[in-house]
C-alpha cells in the first residue's frame, strides 16, 4: 500500500504493476472529493493491469464478479460527481468505502493467484533431496567406517577436521538459510568457515610435523580471500570511470603478466602441454589487456570493442577445439609419457584455464587480481589434495569444503550475491554498445555463474586422483545440503514478509548451482562412457 499512497503524495502516475490500495489516512488535509477521486485513480490502475494480464498472459479467474463491484463503485462515485452546485461528502464517503472494498478484493485475487504454495510439490522436492543426500552418504559413511574390521579408517585428528568440516557446512548452507540477516552476511560467514577449517588444518598438520614448512601454505588461502574482499572492488563496473584502484593500468596490467607466468608454467611443467593452446591463450589475454587499457584512456572514441571482439573469437574458438579434442582423444598407449589420468587432467586445465579468461572478460579490469589471488588458492588445494604424507594428509571432505568456501567466497567478493539487484548487467556491453539477447545472455550467465562451474570442474579433476577418489561425491553433498534447506527454508518461511525479496533470491540461486552440480553429474557419467 506504500507505493500508491506515496505515488499520490508526490503528484505522480501509480506504476502498472502495482496491486495495493492507498491509504486515506495518509493523505493530509484531504476532502472526501479528493480522497474519492485518488481511490478512482487507484481502482482504474489496478483493473488496467487485470485486464492487460488477463489479455496477453493468462486468464485471472474470478474477474466478473471483481468487475461488477467495479462497476458498482464507479456508479457511486459518478453519482457524486454528478452533483456540481452542491455536493454531498456522504455520497463520496460511500464511493471511497466501495472502492477500498473493490481494491481490498482485487489485492485478495492477486494474491490467491500469485502467491500460491504448492505444499504436496515442496514436500515431494524436499524427500527427493533427502533421497539423494542419503545416496551420497551412505558410500562416505562405508568409506570413513570401515565394517569389516569394526575400526575408523582415519586417525582421531582426521576425524576430528572432518566434525568440523560438516559442522561448518551445515552453519553456512543449512542454518543460515533460515535467517534473512545470515543470508545477506552470507559472505562473511563463508570467510569465518574459511578461516576456521584453514587454522584448523594448519595446526593439525604443524603439530603432525614439526619439521614440513607444508603448513604455512595452508592459512594463505584465507588471508588472499579476505584481501580480495577488501581490497579489490569495482566488479562489472565501467574501468573509464577512475575511481576504484583495480581499474588503473598498472594493477591489472600486472596482475595480467602474472596470470601469463601461471600459464607459461603450467606449460613448462607439462600440465598443459599443447603449444597450440597456450598460443591462443596467451593472445586472448594480451588483447584482453589491450582493450582494457584502451578503455581507460581519456579519449571517448576509444571504447576497446575491437581487441575485445578479437579476444572473444580467440577464446571462442580454442574452447570449441579443446572441447573436441578432450571428447575425441584416444587412451594412452602403454608407453605413453603421459598416463589417461594426466591426459584427462591436461585436458581439463585447458578448457579451465579458457574459462576463467572468460570470466575475466565479462566481469571487468578487477577481475584480473581476483582470479590471480583464486589461481594461487587453486594450486595450494591442488597440492594439499595430492600430498602422499600422512602428516600432510587432507581427507577429500576437508579439501571438498575448501574448495567450496574458496569458490563461493570468489562469487560475492567480486560483487556477486544471491538476489536479483546485484546482477552485473554491464557483462552484455564489454564488446559491444548494442544488446543481443544470446551473446548478454551468455555473458552474464558466465559472469554471475562462471566462478561456481570453474568450482565443479577443479572439484572433478581433483577427485580423479586416487587420494580424492570420494572428493566429487563429496562436492555434489555439500550442495545437496544447502539444496534442500533452501527449499526448507522458503516453505516454512513463505509468509515471511521478506520472503520475495531475499529467501526467494536465495533458493533461485541455490537451484541453479544445484542444476549446474546435475549437469556436471550427467557429463561425467557421460564422460567415462567415452
Amino acid at each position: 500500500d506504500l507505493v500508491p499512497t506515496i505515488t499520490t503524495l508526490l503528484g505522480l502516475p501509480i506504476p502498472f504493476a502495482n496491486l495495493g490500495g492507498l491509504d486515506p489516512t495518509l493523505l493530509p488535509g484531504s476532502s472526501p472529493v479528493h480522497t474519492a477521486t485518488a481511490l478512482a485513480l487507484n481502482a482504474a490502475q489496478v483493473w488496467r493491469y487485470f485486464t492487460v494480464y488477463s489479455e496477453t498472459a493468462n486468464r485471472l479467474p474470478g474477474l466478473p464478479p471483481l468487475e461488477a463491484e467495479l462497476k458498482m463503485a464507479v456508479s457511486a462515485f459518478a453519482k457524486a460527481l454528478s452533483d456540481h452546485d452542491n455536493p454531498d461528502p456522504d455520497h463520496f464517503i460511500q464511493a471511497s468505502t466501495l472502492l477500498k472494498s473493490f481494491l481490498k478484493n482485487a489485492l485478495a485475487l492477486g494474491q490467491h493467484v500469485w502467491t500460491r504454495f504448492d505444499s504436496v510439490g515442496m514436500v515431494g522436492g524436499v524427500l527427493v533431496f533427502v533421497f539423494g543426500i542419503v545416496l551420497h552418504t551412505w558410500p562416505l559413511v562405508k568409506d570413513i567406517w570401515q565394517v569389516a574390521t569394526g575400526k575408523w579408517r582415519f586417525p582421531w585428528s582426521h576425524l576430528n577436521e572432518m566434525a568440523l568440516t560438516m559442522l561448518l557446512i551445515l552453519f553456512t548452507c543449512g542454518l543460515c538459510t533460515f535467517s534473512n540477516s545470515y543470508i545477506l552476511e552470507e559472505e562473511n560467514s563463508i570467510m569465518f568457515a574459511l578461516s576456521v577449517l584453514s587454522i584448523a588444518i594448519a595446526l593439525r598438520i604443524r603439530t603432525a610435523n614439526r619439521e614440513s614448512m607444508a603448513w604455512i601454505a595452508i592459512p594463505i588461502v584465507p588471508v588472499l580471500s579476505r584481501l580480495a574482499e577488501l581490497f579489490i572492488s569495482g566488479h562489472g563496473m565501467d574501468p573509464s570511470i577512475p575511481v576504484h584502484a583495480a581499474h588503473h593500468s598498472g594493477v591489472f596490467l600486472t596482475s595480467l603478466a602474472l596470470i601469463v607466468l601461471i600459464r607459461w608454467t603450467l606449460f613448462r611443467y607439462r600440465l598443459m602441454d599443447s603449444v597450440a593452446h597456450l598460443v591462443a591463450d596467451l593472445a586472448a589475454l594480451f588483447f584482453l589487456a589491450l582493450a582494457w587499457w584502451e578503455k581507460r584512456q581519456p579519449n571517448q572514441e576509444l571504447n576497446g570493442y575491437v581487441y575485445c571482439r578479437i579476444e572473444v573469437v580467440i577464446l571462442s574458438i580454442s574452447l570449441v577445439v579443446a572441447l573436441a579434442q578432450g571428447m575425441t582423444r584416444p587412451s594412452s598407449p602403454r608407453n605413453s609419457s603421459k598416463s589417461n589420468l594426466l591426459r584427462v587432467e591436461d585436458d581439463l586445465l585447458v578448457v579451465l584455464f579458457k574459462l576463467l579468461v572468460g570470466v575475466m572478460t565479462v566481469t571487468g579490469p578487477s577481475s584480473s587480481t581476483s582470479m590471480l589471488f583464486f589461481m594461487v588458492q587453486m594450486s595450494i588445494l591442488y597440492f594439499l589434495s595430492s600430498s602422499p604424507f600422512e602428516s600432510t594428509y587432507v581427507t577429500s571432505m576437508v579439501v571438498g569444503a575448501l574448495l567450496r568456501f574458496v569458490t563461493r567466497h570468489a562469487f560475492f567478493a567480486t560483487n556477486h550475491g544471491c538476489a536479483f539487484n546485484r546482477l552485473q548487467l554491464s557483462a552484455a556491453f564489454v564488446a559491444t554498445t548494442e544488446f543481443y539477447y544470446e551473446v548478454g545472455g551468455i555473458s552474464l550467465f558466465l559472469n554471475t555463474f562462471g566462478w561456481e562451474m570453474a568450482g565443479i570442474m577443479i572439484a572433478w579433476m581433483l577427485s580423479r586422483r586416487e587420494q580424492q577418489s570420494n572428493l566429487w561425491r563429496v562436492y555434489g553433498l555439500y550442495q545437496l545440503i544447502e539444496a534442500v534447506t533452501s527449499c526448507i527454508s522458503v516453505s516454512v518461511l513463505r509468509r515471511h514478509l521478506m520472503v520475495w525479496d531475499i529467501y526467494a533470491p536465495h533458493f533461485l540461486f541455490a537451484a541453479i548451482f544445484t542444476i549446474l552440480h546435475g549437469l556436471a553429474q550427467i557429463t561425467a557419467i557421460l564422460l567415462s562412457m567415452l
